[in-house]
């Protein structure tokens, strides 16, 4: 009788919200903040004393994001000139140790010190912290800025982070910016009637930037200020990490420097949401039930972890315990205002405890929540869920959270299903339930496979790439039975002098359809052009874009529904011309005056968004592939922001129209879904890391490998055992053993599989310093997205 009280209230509450329209997103106001509790101090360096340097453990990196050799180093603080053409090493005497503090003076120039890694008395990753800076002193003479950098990573390789500025110039401004590894975006810029008296001239200002789950909560002086997303150029490694930034600033005294864990029982990683699946419609092959009646969201809790032992200390969970609920808060999704997370406090929101449990075992405690009743019309409003645990304290209830949410509606959730069941039965049903619904797929659903791979870098005596490796590749796509075959860029450094290649790839023995986009390195050698490489990109007739009477290397093709976006990330901005032009004839990378490097350009950029609304209108799902990364989840182009607002608009139009974004050029292997996009940061088919060290790895004859050496026509004349080191890039290179690919599978349902592939170091000579990413295989895994 209880449970079927609870399953009508929720019933209730459910069909109220969903008559509630649609209301536009609002900033995070002060009113509506996350509690913040400080715990462990993380970090307290001491700025009085004598001597020179930044605080211990920090590290300098210039404006231009790119890995500086001497980063780190007594005598290795580098950064930018005024004219910003070169690099000149900073004396550490800019930082002086006081009476008052650190003082810093560093005139022309725009430099962070970094310290980019936090960790707690355990040695455990802090990724919710508190970051508090107080400074005084700054000149309202100078022109100077400062600010505070947030989920940094540093070392040699700068990766990038989130940072306020703070500006001395024009009366007093905010600015916000994110940075990842060679981008930099300048996001908001708040207005300086926004700060009341808080102009930074010659007074006290306090700055604290809280950062959990996933956000950054700024605050002057006790005053809140904003929240923005924190940047994630780690590719969903944990983020944190803190620093300060420099530009012209002369006569800041860094009073105290702090970070402080934040009390972890607001969010916490051992409560997950599962998933969604669809009421009396489960894998089971349940058919109970005159009809489907809803959403179902599945959740799960690590009884392993602080937060459940404390809660429940004897181990075992009963769901009538009166001080200790799980549940979870359900709300449509498009109530939910921007930058918000989902809390108790959201306005509109569902807070349902949970009655009964889905299961409990010694490791694992699992509860859902239903969504019942949901009409017709509304089968594809997507509903956002966060699972919670509450406590009762004697000020009320008090909530942790799982720090990740699930958005699905009841259709995409639907058209899953039907791909993960084979009775007849149930796709009858799902057909009789949703059939209706414009958006569900059921047999209807369209779905394309096809062989990937990238950065082959074919060049006989330059990297060890071979046509046999290209056989291996074209061997597996074949077996898979895929639609075609794809190269994400940087296929061959010399297409003029590789015949072999060509003809191995366009005029391969399975008639295979073949794609191919630019990368940055195929014009690079003497010869090689955009006019006598664009045509060697595919086999296929394509639809070329347009740049007057240019040739242009960007097009699309359509294969079995789908519309495959190929483009080119191999445009600058020339400074001295004020134009904007491609890579040149026989050259590698942008002419040496532009700026904005892997770009695709505003014609390019226009084309993509008139070429993904026709594919919107038209209802025509697309995959786009583009050399550099258009993700903001690792290394991008400077343009990645502009390209994900064009998909963003493209699947407001039309719910996906761009299920996924694939990019090479990295040599690394990540996989996120983004905003209902699947990026694919795709590996290098052999060669793991270039580094310009020159250490010899490869020394000695025992090192080799077969190299076949072809005539100007590409016919084989024979093959050599040769040693690793006469590569020209073999003391740069460290390669893989196999060739990587991957088999790739898209269908209309929002299920994305890859079917990775995974090898080890050739000879076991294993690399230092590994990053993210960057190790010997291609993911594989089964990737959802929440289409609505």
């Amino acid at each position: 009788m209880r449970n079927s009280k609870a399953l009508c209230l929720l019933s209730f509450i459910l069909m109220a919200l969903l008559m509630i329209p649609s209301i536009p997103s609002l900033p995070i106001s002060a009113d509506s903040l996350p509690t913040f509790t400080e715990g462990e101090l993380l970090y307290a360096p001491t700025l009085t004393g004598s001597g020179n340097g930044v605080p211990e453990g920090w590290i300098a990196a210039p404006e231009t994001q790119v890995p500086w050799p001497n980063g780190g180093a007594s005598n290795g603080w580098l950064t930018f000139e005024a004219s910003n053409t070169k690099n000149k090493p900073i004396n550490p005497a800019c930082f002086t140790y006081t009476e008052k503090g650190l003082a810093v003076s560093i005139g022309d120039g725009d430099f962070s010190v970094l310290f980019p890694a936090l960790v707690d008395q355990n040695g455990t990753p802090v990724v919710d912290y508190v970051y508090t800076i107080t400074v005084s002193g700054l000149n309202s003479s100078a022109s100077g800025s400062f600010g505070p950098i947030t989920d940094c990573q540093g070392g040699k390789d700068y990766l990038g982070g989130t940072y306020l500025m703070t500006y001395s110039a024009g009366g007093g401004k905010y600015r916000h910016y994110h940075f990842t590894k060679r981008s930099r975006q300048n996001d908001v810029t708040v207005p300086s009637s926004d700060l009341q008296s808080m102009v930074f001239q010659n007074e006290r200002v306090t700055i604290s930037v809280y950062h959990t789950n996933g956000l950054n909560y700024y605050f002057a002086n006790g005053k809140y200020l904003y929240t923005k997303q924190g940047s994630d150029a780690y590719g969903g490694a944990p983020l944190n990490g803190i620093g300060m930034n420099f530009c012209g600033a002369r006569g800041i005294v860094i009073e105290s420097i702090t970070a402080h864990k934040l009390y972890t029982k607001g969010v916490s990683t051992a409560l997950a949401v599962r998933g969604a699946s669809i009421r009396y419609c489960d894998t089971d092959g349940s058919l109970t039930g005159a009809r489907s009646d809803g959403l179902r969201f599945t959740a799960s809790v690590d009884k392993a972890s602080d937060l459940y032992k404390e809660l429940v200390p004897d181990g075992t969970y009963d769901p009538s315990n009166e001080t200790v609920k799980f549940g979870m808060l359900i709300l449509p999704a498009d109530l939910l205002s921007a930058n918000a997370a989902l809390t108790v406090n959201t306005p509109n929101v569902s807070d349902t405890e949970v009655a009964r449990l889905t299961g409990q075992t010694d490791t694992e405690l699992t509860f859902a929540v239903s969504l019942l009743g949901i009409p017709k019309e509304q089968q594809s409003r997507a509903f956002i869920a966060r699972a919670y645990v509450k406590e009762k304290t004697d000020s009320g209830w008090e909530y942790t959270y799982a720090r990740e949410s699930i958005t699905r509606s009841y259709v995409n959730v639907a058209n899953l299903f039907y791909e993960d069941v084979t009775d007849p039965a149930l796709h009858e049903r799902l057909n009789a339930i949703f059939g209706d619904c414009p958006d569900y797929e059921g047999e209807n659903a369209k779905t394309l496979t096809f062989s990937l791979f990238s950065d082959f870098h074919y060049k006989e005596g330059m990297y060890m790439s071979s046509i046999e490796d290209m056989g291996a590749i074209l061997d597996r796509a074949n077996a898979a039975n895929v639609d075609f075959i794809l190269h994400a860029g940087d296929f061959c450094n010399d297409y003029k002098g590789s015949p072999e290649l060509m003809r191995a790839y366009l005029e391969n023995s399975y008639a295979l359809p073949a794609l191919g986009i630019l990368g940055n390195h195929e014009l690079e050698t003497s010869g090689n052009s955009l006019e006598s490489v664009a045509p060697l990109l595919t086999n296929q007739e394509v639809t070329w874009g347009k740049l007057g009477e240019e040739t242009v290397g960007y097009y699309y093709y359509e294969i079995n529904g789908f519309r495959f976006i190929c483009l080119d990330t191999n445009y600058s901005f020339n400074t001295k011309s004020g134009l904007w032009e491609h890579n040149l004839p026989a050259s590698y990378g942008a002419p040496s005056a532009n700026t904005k490097a892997n770009s695709l350009g505003p014609a390019q950029l226009d084309w993509l968004e008139t070429t993904l609304m026709d594919a919107a209108e038209q209802d025509i799902p697309c995959i786009v592939v583009s050399h550099a990364s258009l993700s903001g989840l690792w290394s991008s182009s400077p343009d990645a922001d502009a390209a994900r607002e064009i998909f963003a608009r493209a699947n407001q139009k039309r719910m996906g129209t761009v299920l996924m974004a694939i990019n090479g050029h990295l040599h690394t292997n990540h996989a996120e879904v983004r905003d209902g996009i699947l990026y694919l940061d795709m590996n290098t088919v052999r060669n793991g890391v270039w580094k310009s060290d020159g250490q010899q790895h490869y020394v000695g004859p025992k090192y080799t490998f077969t190299q076949a050496i072809y005539d100007d026509n590409g016919d084989l004349i024979r093959t050599e055992k040769k040693e690793l080191s006469t590569l020209s890039q073999g003391a740069k290179t460290w390669f893989f053993e196999d060739p990587l690919d991957a088999i790739v599978t898209v269908s209309t349902s929002g299920r994305i599989t890859i079917e990775g592939s995974e090898t080890d170091w050739i000879y076991g000579i294993v690399p230092d310093n590994l990053g993210s990413g960057q190790m010997p295989s291609v993911v594989s895994g089964v990737f959802d997205l929440p289409l609505y």
